[in-house]
């Protein structure tokens, strides 16, 4: 995690409700983030204006906090390619 995020030009940008950058994805689809990353979760700690991924059925597979975290249902791969 940093304290500081500087996302660079052409970069998804992820604010939380005080319009500070917790996150973003750059042009090369590599996710910075201020916090952290929890898999398998049981997903709790949504409020209202986060910003929040949802599978074609509606229901909620992760989500980021305002703190910064990313929240996922399931697992992750890093470096994948």
């Amino acid at each position: 995690s940093q304290s500081n995020l500087n996302p660079t030009s052409n970069s998804f940008i992820i604010k939380n409700s005080s319009g500070a950058v917790i996150s973003y994805i750059n042009k090369t689809g590599s996710l910075f983030l201020i916090g952290t990353v929890s898999s398998l979760s049981d997903l709790t700690g949504l409020t209202t204006g986060t910003l929040q991924i949802r599978n074609s059925t509606g229901s909620l597979v992760s989500f980021f906090d305002n703190a910064g975290n990313l929240k996922l249902k399931g697992s992750y791969l890093e470096n994948y390619v």
